[in-house]
């Protein structure tokens, strides 16, 4: 077997007929009493080449062979199958692919098989059922062809402890009961099973300890009735679960991890959760769970990690923290409670998570001051505090943090002087993320800087261009954030290596030069990041790098054409662009937002656009564009949520297929050449008619800055208005200053959750729908400069949001309705 193999270290070195006493030689364990060859143990030995098992063949007394953690060629050898009496084979990540052979299902005696490893598949699994004493078996990431019928083969093993089918390519079994009733270990994560009814049978495992269930399509509810009472393992997240955390997980006192995030879970975190006294991980991450958090779960004595991150979780920081237990507070090493709804004010017991490494509360309404205690904190890796409303000056204590990488208090309300003395012992720290804030940085020239850096809004002093101790290390910065800080001038050349910059609002001027591909794609981050927004740059747009993610040009002086820009990324509004939209922008298909408006395009939109398929935002307004509205533009954009073509020189009708953008809170198409009827479809516009809550933030996109907050101007209330951190809550259909002609659809009543209608400047004719009323949100209604010959109906008086109403210029008459909005 030796002299078949290619052999890449020495551990086999005694394996030599000069010894012939082959009991001796690693890896090999014989019988003391037969002297039989009983166990081969080669996992790890770097053997190589194609596995020739006839060497192997007299060997009839092995019951143990393990050759995992190799890199054998070809496939599992079918002879295998004549070592009978094996009841342990493990062939794991051996690097074996292609088909694995049925014949193993001939090994009746075995008690383990594991299998596991990519590149091999199985055409069913109809041989196991001749494994009737298997106990473990590991086919983890072993192509079993999109199966629906495993689960009846894995009835027929009786006797099954341990299973492992992991990335399996499983879909949802065709029975959702098995026999088995021994499994201590599940492990069905990462396939393509959607009907949790199969949990059903899972549940009533009463010897269950591990359950892995992540990363499948999972819907619905989790079963409110279980009995898997001994459970230490419960992992189901990143599925579509919708249900409340069921009260039967508060009764498993063995349990010490749980993984339930990233699904749609709702609900409260019940107080019952100090039950869990053996409990070390409780992620409940990206959820929807509201109410407080209980008290009680500060009086866990072993949690190591607590992520309640992205929920709707609310109540008094101060108050849910405080008098925390001293096994709690020593115990915690990551505490996340990021973008919830929570506020007060962070109490010196904050200081007393003396194990903790990560204490992350970003995007929260917590106020006060970051007390002196944090620095206390003396193996604190990463202290996140942005996007909360945090006053006060930086504490000189957070200096002493000496395991620190990466500081965010960005986006606060903080104020003060920072200086070298608030970074004396950091010098791990990477990553400072802090603008936003009200600070004025003094530091000397020699000042070293993190290598990624955000000082955004802050007073730099009395330089006005980018200070000198960033250019003596520019060759380490990968992160730049000197957004509105007042400075000027050109940039200078180092700056546009930097791989993510922001730039925005100042007052440089210049050419921006080409982006080239950044060099290291092994260190984060991995994609160029610019933003350049609001400055006076001028002259061609400059070429942009395929590795470019995110890019925010816009309210600059650049001009000439958009296609050399395009054809090798993108946020170009109220520039000086002119010529037609190049087809290549179609290959942009990862594209989230485009806005072009504000420029001097011509021609008409180009047919490539419908590749752009994750589109949330689509703005062409204030341009030169011609032609019909296309009809692909309700149907190719599911995600659709602002669609701007308004003063342009569109004409034709307006396509039905628009009442397919279900995601649709803002439609302005006005100052155009539209004719014919409103889509009387309009009531389809479902997103205008469903209450919406709001998370604060914006629509944001950016992955290192949170520095684009996407932003639309609504003509409204006889002004235009921008809106921004609140643009989640707005909808609006302006369809104004175009021939548009017959009557007012009433499937604009549907829209209850409207607040901006606008239909003036039109040929409209017929009466005011009469449940007008329904639309409750609606806070300005302009129908003006129309032909609409009806009384204004009574149930206008019920619009108690209305702040402004035209009617004017058309042929109305009676009286007109008193309320509180119309004097």
């Amino acid at each position: 077997m030796k002299e078949s193999l290619k052999i890449t270290n020495h551990t086999l070195s005694l394996w030599n007929t000069t010894n012939s006493n082959c009991c001796v030689w690693n890896g090999v364990v014989c019988s003391d009493l037969t002297g039989h060859v009983h166990r081969l143990h080669l996992h790890s030995q770097s053997l190589h080449a194609k596995l020739n098992l006839s060497t192997l063949l007299d060997l009839k007394h092995l019951t143990y062979l393990d050759l995992s953690q190799n890199s054998f060629q070809g496939s599992i050898p079918s002879s295998i199958a004549s070592l009978k009496n094996l009841e342990y084979l493990n062939l794991s990540n051996a690097r074996f692919h292609g088909k694995i052979p049925p014949t193993i299902g001939n090994l009746s005696n075995l008690r383990t098989l594991v299998l596991e490893g990519s590149g091999q598949k199985v055409q069913g699994l109809e041989w196991l059922s001749g494994l009737v004493r298997l106990k473990h078996l590991n086919m983890n990431f072993v192509d079993i062809g999109r199966d629906n019928k495993w689960l009846e083969i894995i009835n027929a093993l009786p006797r099954l402890v341990e299973l492992h089918l992991r990335g399996c390519k499983l879909l949802s079994p065709r029975i959702d009961h098995v026999n088995v009733t021994s499994l201590t270990f599940l492990d069905l994560s990462r396939n393509e099973i959607a009907s949790f009814s199969i949990a059903r049978w899972i549940l009533r495992q009463g010897s269950l300890l591990f359950l892995e269930m992540s990363r499948n399509y999972f819907q619905g509810y989790i079963p409110s009735t279980s009995n898997t009472t001994k459970l230490q393992h419960i992992d189901l997240s990143w599925n579509k679960l919708s249900s409340p955390i069921p009260d039967w997980i508060y009764s498993c006192h063995d349990l010490k991890f749980v993984y339930l995030g990233n699904n749609f879970l709702n609900g409260t975190i019940s107080k019952h959760v100090e039950n869990l006294t053996s409990l070390e991980t409780y992620d409940l991450r990206y959820n929807v769970i509201s109410g407080e958090i209980p008290r009680d779960i500060s009086s866990l004595c072993m949690v190591r990690v607590l992520d309640l991150s992205g929920n709707r979780l609310e109540g008094n920081v101060s108050h849910l923290f405080e008098n925390m237990s001293r096994c709690f507070l020593e115990a915690v090493v990551i505490l996340r409670l990021r973008q919830n709804k929570l506020s007060g004010h962070l109490t010196d017991q904050f200081g007393e998570f003396k194990n903790s490494r990560f204490l992350d509360l970003t995007k929260n309404s917590i106020s006060g001051v970051i007390p002196n205690s944090l620095g206390k904190l003396s193996r604190l890796r990463r202290l996140w505090l942005g996007f909360n409303k945090l006053g006060g000056e930086l504490p000189v204590s957070i200096g002493q943090l000496s395991k620190l990488r990466s500081l965010t208090f960005g986006r606060n309300m903080m104020e003060g002087v920072v200086n070298e003395t608030h970074f004396e012992k950091l010098t791990k720290l990477k990553y400072l993320f802090a603008s936003g804030n009200n600070f004025t940085l003094k530091v000397s020239p020699d000042w070293i800087p993190p290598l990624e850096i955000g000082l955004g809004s802050w007073n730099l002093g009395k330089v006005s261009e980018i200070a000198s101790w960033i250019q003596l290390h520019c060759k380490n910065v990968l992160v730049l954030d000197l957004s509105d800080t007042g400075l000027s001038g050109e940039v200078p050349i180092w700056v546009w290596d930097v791989i993510s910059l922001n730039l925005s609002h100042n007052h440089f001027h210049g050419e921006i030069p080409d982006f080239k591909p950044w060099g290291n794609r092994l260190v984060f981050p991995y994609y160029r990041h610019v933003y350049l927004s609001s400055n006076r740059f001028s002259g061609p747009l400059p070429r942009v790098s395929y590795d470019t993610l995110e890019l925010d040009l816009s309210n600059n002086f650049f001009s000439g054409s958009l296609s050399h820009f395009l054809c090798d990324a993108t946020s170009d509004s109220n520039n000086l662009l002119f010529g037609r939209i190049p087809s290549s922008i179609g290959s942009l298909s990862n594209l989230l937002s485009l806005n072009l408006g504000g420029n001097n395009f011509s021609g008409q939109i180009p047919l490539s656009i419908p590749n752009c398929t994750k589109l949330m935002k689509f703005d062409l307004g204030d341009n030169g564009l011609v032609g019909k509205m296309p009809t692909w533009i309700g149907t190719s954009f599911s995600n659709l949520m602002i669609l701007v073509l308004s003063s342009n020189k569109f004409s034709g009708d307006i396509p039905s297929t628009l009442c397919h953008l279900h995601t649709l809170q803002i439609l302005d198409i006005s100052s155009n050449h539209f004719s014919g009827v409103i889509p009387p479809c309009v009531h389809n516009l479902t997103a205008m008619a469903t209450r919406r809550s709001f998370g604060g933030g914006g629509i944001q996109y950016s992955q290192v800055f949170d520095a684009f907050i996407e932003s639309v101007l609504i003509d409204a209330k006889g002004l235009v208005l921008q809106y921004d951190t609140i643009l989640v809550l707005v909808t609006s259909i302006n369809l104004s200053d175009n021939n548009l002609s017959g009557e007012i659809p009433k499937g604009f009543t549907s829209l209850v959750e409207l607040k901006f209608l606008n239909l003036s400047r039109n040929h409209l004719i017929g009466s005011i729908p009469q449940r007008v009323g329904d639309m409750r949100e609606l806070e300005s209604l302009d129908l003006s400069r129309n032909s609409l010959i009806c009384q204004i109906p009574i149930s206008v008086t019920r619009l108690s949001f209305l702040s402004y109403i035209d009617l004017s210029y058309n042929l109305l008459e009676g009286k007109i309705p008193e309320s509180t909005q119309i004097l």
